[in-house]
């Protein structure tokens, strides 16, 4: 919109266009053209550094317990954070209703087993996946050290060979 080139929104003189996101490092320079392209199009432009109109894009504690009482799941396992967010969202889980041993606080490459009777368990160590930036290893590999998985190409792990 800002570089006139949406299909169907253009900027008219007089618009109100309020940018909630702060820029991040690397992108600040795409930010003031793209703030001073809709001021050049007679925007009237509402930015961080104007109007603190940012928001964080993550949900405060009491609509995580709205969440968590609407869902009600068996099982809570928290993803996407500092591992003392993870632990304070395991802990409103608990809070809401979730059994505190079916609440499973995990760091990336730990495995989460669940089983036909309904329970659930932290895998043993021989069936964690080991990551870095160069493959991936499961717990029965052998020492073999797998490509990363390309975009739209699943792996999977079986008996310590690699099958696609």
């Amino acid at each position: 919109m800002a570089n006139r080139d949406h299909r169907y929104v253009e900027i008219q003189p007089g618009d109100t266009v309020i940018v909630s996101a702060s820029p991040i490092p690397g992108n600040e320079e795409y930010v003031a053209r793209t703030i001073d392209n809709l001021f050049k199009a007679g925007a009237n432009v509402y930015y961080h550094t104007v109007k603190h109109a940012h928001v964080s894009g993550h949900a405060s504690q009491e609509e995580l317990k709205l969440m968590l009482g609407l869902t009600r799941p068996k099982y809570f396992i928290p993803i996407h954070g500092e591992f003392r967010m993870l632990v304070q969202h395991g802990r409103l889980a608990v809070e809401t209703g979730v059994a505190p041993e079916n609440v499973f606080i995990i760091e990336n490459g730990q495995a989460i087993e669940f089983f036909a009777d309904g329970s659930a368990r932290r895998a043993p160590r021989s069936r964690q996946a080991t990551f870095s930036s160069m493959g991936y290893r499961s717990g029965r590999g052998r020492g073999r050290v797998a490509r990363p998985p390309r975009p739209r190409q699943r792996w999977h792990v079986h008996r310590g060979r690699d099958r696609r």
